[in-house]
Order: structure tokens, then C-alpha cells, then sequence
């Protein structure tokens, strides 16, 4: 059964995601996000500090920080999300570790 599993969830894995992720923890992204306001969609722009990048397959997510009018919000948005229309690398951040929650108390 264990088998079974594995390859079945390797089978969705490659047949379903299909996004590269070009970006790591520490690097400034551009999100392109799709929402839905009332009955139309449109895109927003969300811009940050890559945080965390967590699981490995299907539910891999990843922890996006940013300054909004003085405020800062961290906010966690699913990789593989059909509303995510575009992702754009634009800085990086030269850093020790993986999981940069650390600068939280910054």
C-alpha cells in the first residue's frame, strides 16, 4: 500500500506542477496574485522578503514579508496556487540560514 502511494503522488507530481521556482528564502519577489472582488477578478501586486520555503511536493508554500504604510504582514501563499499568475525574482539577500525567522524581531 505504502508503494502504491508513493507512485500515485509522483504521478500527480508530475503531471500536475509544472511552475519552476526560481527564487529561495532571502530573495525580494514580485507576486502577482489573482483575487476576486465581487464578481470580477483582478490581479494585485504583492512585493517582499522571501522568509520560508516549506514542504516538497503539492503543499509546498512559502512565507512572503512585507512593509505595508509602516505595518509589516507576513502572509503564506500555497506555490502551486492556480491564482498566482506570475512570480518575479528581483533582489537577493545574502543569508546563513533557511528559515529566516529571525528577522521577525527586527
Amino acid at each position: 500500500m505504502k508503494f502504491f502511494s508513493k507512485t500515485l503522488m509522483n504521478y500527480i507530481e508530475k503531471k500536475y506542477i509544472n511552475k519552476k521556482i526560481n527564487f529561495k528564502s532571502g530573495d525580494i519577489i514580485e507576486l502577482v496574485y489573482k483575487i476576486k472582488d465581487n464578481e470580477k477578478e483582478r490581479p494585485v501586486t504583492h512585493q517582499g522578503l522571501v522568509i520560508a520555503i516549506k514542504n516538497k511536493t503539492v503543499n509546498k508554500n512559502f512565507t512572503l514579508r512585507q512593509t505595508v504604510k509602516g505595518h509589516t504582514i507576513d502572509q503564506n501563499f500555497f506555490l502551486y496556487s492556480p491564482n498566482i499568475l506570475k512570480i518575479i525574482k528581483k533582489n537577493n539577500l545574502k543569508k546563513n540560514k533557511a528559515k529566516l525567522y529571525y528577522l521577525k524581531n527586527i
